[in-house]
């Protein structure tokens, strides 16, 4: 089993930017649109990505999830 990913549901993404990007030094690797002009946006460490930001509304869920890489669901 390998992890690969955190994703992050946030209400303000400019001051999750600010603290994963700025403060923490994580480079932005990837940027993709999604609706009413929003971006999903992700960190990460020698180009690959580790952390996904994605922008919800104050009233909708924020959270997070874990994502990991496994060569059998089985086992």
């Amino acid at each position: 089993m390998k992890y690969v990913l955190t994703t992050m549901y946030v209400t303000d993404m400019e001051k999750s930017l600010q603290f994963y990007n700025e403060i923490l030094g994580m480079p932005i690797v990837q940027k993709h649109s999604v609706e009413d002009g929003k971006e999903l946006i992700f960190l990460g460490q020698g180009g690959e990505p580790n952390l996904e930001l994605i922008p919800v509304d104050e009233s909708a869920y924020a959270g997070f999830s874990i994502g990991f890489n496994v060569e059998d669901m089985a086992t």
